[in-house]
């Protein structure tokens, strides 16, 4: 008889569990460090030498797309597989020579000269978030400050204009529960695709702009 750690009381599907999921995690590395979970259809791996040696194995690719895809709810693929040409070109889901060619692309834009640039709208996007909390008159630290934060100097970093934040926050938020919480749902799929096609459109209208007024960030940069 398994235990039930293996089925029902499995970390991911216990709420309660992700708060302090360590003691699950020693069990897994001593009982079953390569564990296949049937109801997310998914491998997980526990033993950092494991991981280790799977990351150095060209057999495996970055390009999770298909997976995915084929993990989601039937009445959602199809419109998966329309958007997801536009992930796979991601450098996150490139291999090898591809992964490479597109990093050193990426890294005219985005080097120690540019990222020392960062300190000043880094200090005035901190000042800001902190005197909200003055006229909020409350603060938490993480959704106020710590989720915003990156969002908000990565947006500046990119060009997008301070009024389109909040825009860019949605999205991200779509992007990161499509891509890691389990299982697929269709709300989340729907998301995403809603999602994604709206940045696409927003990037090529950002390019443009580019193109016709000439300005010092990162997509200027590429442009």
């Amino acid at each position: 008889m398994s235990d039930p750690r293996e089925g029902s009381e499995f970390f991911l599907s216990v709420p309660a569990k992700l708060d302090d999921p360590f003691p699950d995690l020693a069990y897994f590395r001593e009982h079953r460090p390569i564990f296949y979970y049937p109801p997310l259809q998914s491998w997980f791996v526990f033993r950092f030498d494991d991981v280790s040696a799977l990351f150095h194995d060209a057999r495996l690719s970055s390009d999770r797309m298909k997976g995915l895809v084929d993990a989601a709810p039937a009445e959602v693929r199809e419109e998966l597989r329309q958007i997801s040409p536009h992930f796979e070109t991601w450098v996150l889901m490139k291999d090898a020579q591809e992964h490479t060619r597109l990093r050193k692309t990426l890294n005219l834009g985005f080097n120690p000269a540019q990222v020392h640039r960062l300190v000043g709208p880094i200090q005035r996007i901190v000042d800001e978030l902190l005197d909200g909390v003055l006229t909020r008159g409350r603060f938490d630290g993480s959704g106020d400050f710590a989720f915003l934060l990156p969002a908000y100097v990565l947006s500046d970093f990119l060009g997008v204009p301070a009024e389109d934040r909040p825009k860019i926050l949605q999205w991200s938020v779509d992007f990161v529960d499509f891509f890691n919480v389990v299982p697929i749902t269709v709300e989340n799929s729907r998301r995403v695709i809603d999602s994604g096609l709206a940045l696409m459109d927003y990037t090529r209208r950002l390019l443009a702009q580019r193109r016709t007024r000439a300005r010092d960030d990162f997509l200027g940069t590429l442009n």
